[in-house]
C-alpha cells in the first residue's frame, strides 16, 4: 500500500536532553568496564586506582554526553532548515 499521509515529509526532532543523559550513561558504562579490561591485560595504573576510576568516569560521561548532545543539536538544526 502507498503511504498517503505524507509522514515521510514531517520533521522529526530528537530529544536532546534524553540523548545527553543516554550519552552520559554510556560513558559511565565504558568508564566502569575499562578497568576490567586493564586487569585482564595486566595493565594496572600506577598510583591511586580510585582517583583513576573517578577521573575516567567524569571524563567518559562528559564526553558521551557531549557527543550525543552535539549530534542531536546538529540533527535538529539541519532538519530545521529543511
Amino acid at each position: 500500500m502507498l503511504n498517503t499521509d505524507n509522514s515521510a515529509n514531517t520533521k522529526v526532532r530528537w530529544d536532546t536532553a534524553r540523548l545527553i543523559r543516554l550519552g552520559a550513561l554510556l560513558g559511565l558504562l565504558a568508564a566502569i568496564m575499562h578497568p576490567f579490561f586493564e586487569v585482564f591485560w595486566n595493565a594496572v595504573p600506577e598510583g591511586n586506582p580510585y582517583v583513576d576510576v573517578v577521573t575516567r568516569v567524569a571524563i567518559y560521561a562528559l564526553f558521551g554526553a557531549f557527543v550525543l548532545g552535539g549530534a542531536s543539536f546538529l540533527h535538529n538544526r539541519i532538519m530545521q532548515d529543511r
